[in-house]
């Protein structure tokens, strides 16, 4: 087939991902995505999709950065904590992964500011 003078083909890696994307971004709003628009007070609609949620949580945030940063500072969830103590039970007694006792209080956005805990964080939503 001859090439068009200045067509760039695009690489079949980036076509399958801008795939993907669209699938997920079709698939049903999530309840995290629900539940972070409900905090906003945003009205949500039949048959929302995680694509429409995820674009209504960018124009929350960049609307209201207050109510986005209010939301971060929430108290830690229970189950944030319960992953914390799960991780505390594998470690030596007197060297607890986090110290609920001495260590600042912790976060929903924030659950610990040890860096290697950023997998404890259960907020899913973009």
């Amino acid at each position: 087939m001859p090439r068009r003078r200045g067509f760039v083909p695009r690489p079949a890696d980036e076509i399958q991902r801008e795939t993907y994307v669209a699938g997920v971004r079709a698939e049903p709003a999530t309840e995290k995505q629900k539940e972070k628009l409900r905090f906003f007070g945003y009205v949500l609609k039949d048959g929302m999709t995680k694509g429409e949620a995820s674009d209504a949580l960018d124009e929350c945030a960049r609307q209201l950065p207050q109510k986005n940063a209010e939301y971060y500072n929430r108290p830690a969830t229970e189950e944030q904590l319960t992953e914390l103590k799960k991780i505390n039970a594998q470690c030596e007694p007197d060297e607890p992964f986090y110290d609920f006792e001495e260590e600042e209080p912790l976060t929903y956005g924030n659950p610990c500011s040890n860096p290697w805990l950023d997998f404890v964080r259960l907020d899913n939503s973009p």
